[in-house]
C-alpha cells in the first residue's frame, strides 16, 4: 500500500515513528472528530447540542493526550542528550589519547564543545594531545596534569581553569581567554599565545623556551622566578 501514498506523506511518515507518530495520530483524531462532530452538530436538529457537547469533548481529550505524549517524549528525549553527554565528557578525561579525541569529535558534531556543556567539567589527567578544541567554551575547566600538548585550543575561552601542571607544549593558544586561570608548572614551551588574554592568569613556576610566543607587550621576564625559562630541553622545530 505504501507505493499508492502521496510522497509528501511518505516521507512524513518514514520521519516520525513511535510517540510522535502516536500523538500525531491522536491530533488528527481529534481533528477529525471535531470535524464530524461540528457536521452533525448541523445536521441533527434537535440533539445538536449533546451531539456536539460529546464530540467536542472527545476532540479535545485526544488532543489533550497527544500533547501529554509529545511533553514525555521531549522530556526522555532532553534526558537521553544530558545522558550521552555526560557520558562523552567522561570519556574525553580518559588517559587514552584515542578514546579522548573520539569524544572531542562526538561532542564537536553535537554542538557540545561551545554550549556551556564543558564548563566546570572534571578533566584532569586526561589526554588530550593534538585535540581540536577551537572556539570550544571550557570555563572553570579541571584540566590538572593534563597533557594538552600539540592541542588546537585557539579561541577558547579557558578563564578560571585549572591547568596546573598540564602540558602545553606546541599547544595553540592564540586569542585563547586565559584570565585567572591557573597556569602553575604548566609546560608552555613552544606554545603559541599570540593575543591571548593573560589577565590575572597564575604562572607560578610554569616553564617556557625562547620559542614561546606570547602576546605583544607581554614580557615574561617582568615575572622574574615565577616563569623558569628553560631551552634546549627538547628538540627544536623544523625551520
Amino acid at each position: 500500500m505504501t507505493k499508492y501514498i502521496p510522497r509528501s506523506f511518505s516521507r512524513l511518515k518514514n520521519q516520525i515513528d513511535g510517540p510522535e507518530a502516536a500523538a500525531l495520530a491522536f491530533i488528527l483524531m481529534g481533528i477529525l472528530i471535531a470535524v464530524g462532530g461540528y457536521i452533525i452538530l448541523y445536521g441533527w436538529g434537535s440533539f445538536q447540542i449533546i451531539v456536539g457537547d460529546f464530540y467536542a469533548n472527545i476532540a479535545a481529550e485526544l488532543i489533550s493526550i497527544a500533547i501529554t505524549v509529545l511533553i514525555i517524549e521531549r522530556l526522555n528525549r532532553r534526558r537521553s542528550e544530558n545522558e550521552e553527554k555526560k557520558a562523552l565528557i567522561l570519556q574525553m578525561a580518559s588517559p587514552e589519547n584515542a578514546f579522548a579525541i573520539e569524544a572531542v569529535r562526538q561532542l564537536g558534531q553535537r554542538g557540545w564543545l561551545s554550549d556551556q556543556s564543558l564548563n566546570d567539567a572534571y578533566l584532569r589527567r586526561a589526554n588530550l594531545s593534538d585535540a581540536k578544541l577551537s572556539g570550544a567554551d571550557m570555563r572553570g575547566c579541571n584540566l590538572f596534569a593534563s597533557n594538552l600538548s600539540s592541542a588546537t585550543l585557539s579561541n577558547t575561552n579557558l578563564s578560571n581553569a585549572n591547568m596546573s601542571n598540564a602540558n602545553l607544549s606546541y599547544a595553540n593558544l592564540s586569542g585563547s581567554n586565559l584570565s585567572n586561570a591557573n597556569l602553575s608548572r604548566a609546560d608552555l614551551g613552544y606554545a603559541d599565545l599570540r593575543y591571548a588574554d593573560l589577565r590575572d592568569v597564575i604562572l607560578n613556576a610554569a616553564s617556557y623556551n625562547s620559542y614561546t610566543r606570547w602576546p605583544t607587550g607581554f614580557n615574561p621576564k617582568e615575572f622574574g622566578p615565577m616563569l623558569n625559562f628553560v631551552d634546549g630541553t627538547k628538540n627544536e622545530p623544523a625551520s
